[in-house]
């Protein structure tokens, strides 16, 4: 007995899976109301064209009633801040009035003894325990429940002679069918539930899968971020020096192959996320023309490096703007043209754009075309050029390099933007990839005016002719390294802390005019101190301070959570000296902060614990 009372009191206990399971139970049974309604409404139809006028009132009474309950608990639990046991019993209490319904009028039909009446009462039970275990085979609680009516009918039928003769074996053999109905639908719910919970696991083994290589990827970006920054910002610094020409190309070659680098990691980084599904457009207001000429002269200089012509046939509009992701239309122009000059040793390289104005609309055909003298590619290459990795024949890997997520990347930008990419080569003649899409027109964005810095601003305390204060946060020392170096022709006095606690204790002592916040330090986090930083500043009844990520951790979520949590921007690794002076620049308030020929001595000042 007591056993008893606590299978009971465990049965009705109600966990979150419970609370998940019926939440969803009541959306699938609301967008299915439509079709029940219709089936219901036609066997009461049926049920008054044959004369059964009182189970007609008795069917629509029970029915109707159980249907709408179910969509107003369904609106309830969605508006209810948290699903409570109360909705749980409501569901039950909706399940058994309406599996009631069917299972009053089955037992009915069947005890009438007249044999039509008898199979569709049969026919009844079996398909409101389908739909139960059909619908309910993520919720076994609720199946059990909703199964009581239905499978007390069929309990009924076995044990209640219907109302006509028959011998004792005639019988037992309707006890044994119906016996037999209930165990084998039984057995079916039990492996529809058993199904639907490998498939629920092996969906959540999925997820965490995907969520562990996006972390993995995430944090290969910022290792492989961080000491590239020190690689790139030296050569960059290197390459501003006075070097020999042998020198120059040295330095020169040092860049080019850690951009590749840094180029590969966020190819890596895009496709994992379309994999995931995480990528989203941006679209915004821009200038067609201003892109394409920034993409021809770009594009220009990387063909005269291959000895190659370069071809540039566009005639837009100089007022056109377009409302969509101008990221990543470039992403994808960008993209083709460096593999047309990657894979063409000579001969030219051509760009051509076409806008054209769709009738009775207000939006643009893009067309645009990339074609080049290159080696072609065949029709079987071409038929997997667009899977990831893939990038012709092993040979054309050895000689040009290159992981093949491009192309793979580029497509899915072209359908996210509601456009296509084809493809037409041949053999040692070359290719043509074609890009359209269509965008709306927009009208011009106002140009903002010029903003002046004010030389003060609330909550500093700095004279006139006080160099700007700026504290780095940082605990790599050759990232470290770097930003003092390109800030050593600039008149300002530059503070360093090696954690996030040294950033807290030194903008308690001082009061800096901006911060640069590198994110992943040891002890305080980045984020960590930012909010202490903001918490002194609001006892003290101090203005905030600009804090601006900076961070090795550049994927689009990372940088929105960064805005989110509070920093006034973010710069990322490797860091160049023109981002860099840009961003100083839009936070300090005096304008002293350009390149100078002369070397001007930084006042740099080391936090240590």
């Amino acid at each position: 007995m007591f056993r008893l009372v606590r299978s009971l009191r465990s049965f009705f206990t109600m966990t979150e899976h419970d609370v998940r399971s019926a939440m969803a139970l009541t959306q699938v049974l609301v967008k299915d109301l439509a079709f029940r309604l219709s089936i219901e409404s036609a066997i009461a139809a049926l049920f008054l064209w044959i004369g059964e006028f009182q189970l007609t009132a008795i069917w629509l009474l029970m029915v109707i009633p159980s249907e709408f309950a179910e969509v107003i608990l369904s609106r309830a639990m969605n508006k209810a801040d948290v699903v409570t046991k109360r909705h749980l019993f409501a569901q039950f209490a909706i399940s058994i009035f309406g599996g009631a319904a069917w299972a009053v009028t089955g037992a009915y039909l069947w005890w009438t003894g007249n044999i039509v009446y008898m199979s569709v009462g049969v026919l009844m039970m079996v398909g409101v325990t389908m739909h139960v275990s059909l619908k309910y085979a993520e919720w076994m609680k609720g199946a059990i429940i909703a199964a009581f009516s239905p499978v007390a009918a069929l309990l009924f039928m076995a044990c209640v002679p219907p109302n006509i003769t028959h011998s004792l074996p005639e019988r037992l053999l309707i006890v044994l069918g119906v016996f037999g109905l209930i165990y084998y639908m039984a057995i079916m719910a039990g492996a529809n539930y058993s199904r639907q919970s490998k498939l629920k696991k092996a969906l959540e083994a999925a997820s965490q899968a995907s969520e562990a290589k996006s972390i993995f990827l995430a944090t290969m970006s910022h290792e492989i971020r961080t000491p590239m920054n020190g690689v790139l910002g030296m050569a960059e610094l290197l390459e501003r020096s006075r070097l020999d020409e042998a020198q120059k190309e040295m330095v020169h070659i040092i860049r080019a192959s850690g951009d590749t680098l840094i180029g590969v990691i966020d190819d890596i980084l895009d496709l994992s996320k379309i994999e995931a599904g995480h990528h989203a457009l941006e679209p915004h207001v821009f200038s067609l023309n201003e892109m394409m000429s920034t993409i021809a002269a770009t594009s220009e200089m990387s063909a005269r490096d291959r000895n190659l012509t370069f071809l540039c046939n566009y005639d837009l509009d100089a007022n056109l703007h377009l409302y969509g992701d101008a990221l990543r239309l470039r992403q994808v122009i960008g993209n083709l043209i460096s593999n047309a000059i990657k894979f063409t040793d000579e001969g030219l390289v051509s760009l051509s754009v076409e806008a054209r104005p769709i009738e009775n609309t207000e939006d643009i055909g893009l067309v645009i075309r990339v074609r080049d003298t290159g080696l072609g590619i065949s029709e079987a290459e071409q038929a997997r050029i667009f899977e990831p990795f893939v990038q012709g024949d092993g040979s054309m890997a050895r000689r040009h390099g290159g992981t093949g997520l491009g192309l793979p990347i580029v497509q899915h930008f072209a359908r996210l933007m509601g456009g296509s990419l084809t493809l037409d080569s041949t053999p040692g003649k070359g290719s043509e990839f074609t890009f359209t899409c269509t965008l709306p027109l927009a009208e011009a964005p106002e140009e903002a005016p010029s903003v002046i810095l004010p030389l003060e601003r609330p909550g500093i305390s700095l004279a006139r002719h006080d160099r700007p204060r700026v504290l780095v946060a940082e605990d790599h020392y050759p990232n470290r390294r770097v930003i003092e170096l390109m800030l050593k022709n600039c008149d300002i006095d530059l503070s360093f802390a090696e954690n996030g606690q040294q950033a807290v204790d030194a903008c308690a002592r001082t009061r800096f005019d901006m911060v640069l916040m590198d994110i992943q330090m040891p002890g305080l986090s980045g984020v960590e101190a930012l909010h202490q930083i903001r918490s002194q500043e609001r006892q003290l009844g101090q203005a905030p301070v600009p804090i601006v990520a900076l961070t090795a951790n550049a994927m689009k979520h990372q940088v929105a959570e960064y805005e989110q949590a509070g920093f006034s921007s973010h710069l990322s690794k490797p860091i160049m000296v023109e981002e860099l002076m840009r961003t100083i620049q839009a936070y300090t308030p005096v304008d002293t902060m350009a390149f100078r020929d002369e070397q001007v001595q930084v006042h740099t000042v080391h936090y240590n614990s």
